[in-house]
């Protein structure tokens, strides 16, 4: 009775992101919820504060998510993967070899509301703002950095990413994906 599978989560996960996650204690009571008698070491982040387009190696590599859809045609099952076009993890390759990828803020814009900005450093230690990953009708997702979609080369980069996905699977779940519109965007 099932036409697709989506592997939800398979991307190799942020350790900077973990670490948020990790050392949030208001989230402690969520996680007791979800798992009674948890440790720190069962906190392993966001599936969606994406570190890199690879598979997580706790789950395995390209071949074996390969073997999967292999052994999934034969049942006559597409597999479908993830995409995340609004942001990635604060540590993402991407921060450091292109920052224009990202909408940066500015200190005052840090100081007037900092729940809105991932506080790393830059070159020679110089303070970088970089908004995190929101939809305007939530607070921002502190283990996120927002991406800059009108910028050329992210675009490009992210057809990269989507022509390497589309040798592994038969489809692509794009995660919130109506934050890409430029009136949400925008606000």
């Amino acid at each position: 009775g099932f036409d697709l599978v989506w592997l939800m989560g398979i991307w190799k996960r942020s350790a900077l992101a973990r670490h948020v996650f990790r050392s949030d204690p208001t989230r402690f009571p969520e996680y007791d919820r979800a798992l009674p008698g948890w440790k720190l070491a069962d906190v392993v982040g966001s599936p969606y504060a994406v570190y890199d387009y690879r598979p997580d190696p706790r789950i395995g590599t390209w071949r074996d998510v390969d073997r999967v859809r292999g052994k999934l045609r034969e049942r006559g099952i597409g597999l479908i993967l993830d995409l995340v076009p609004n942001h990635t993890a604060p540590d993402h390759a991407w921060v450091k070899r292109h920052p224009e990828y990202y909408v940066e803020g500015q200190e005052r814009d840090f100081r007037n509301d900092a729940s809105r900005f991932t506080l790393l450093d830059g070159e020679g230690g110089t303070p970088r703002f970089l908004a995190r990953g929101r939809d305007p009708y939530f607070p921002s997702w502190a283990d996120t950095a927002q991406l800059n979609l009108f910028h050329d080369g992210l675009r490009q980069e992210f057809a990269a990413v989507v022509r390497t996905l589309a040798r592994h699977a038969d489809g692509l779940r794009c995660d919130m994906t109506m934050l890409a519109l430029s009136d949400i965007f925008a606000r």
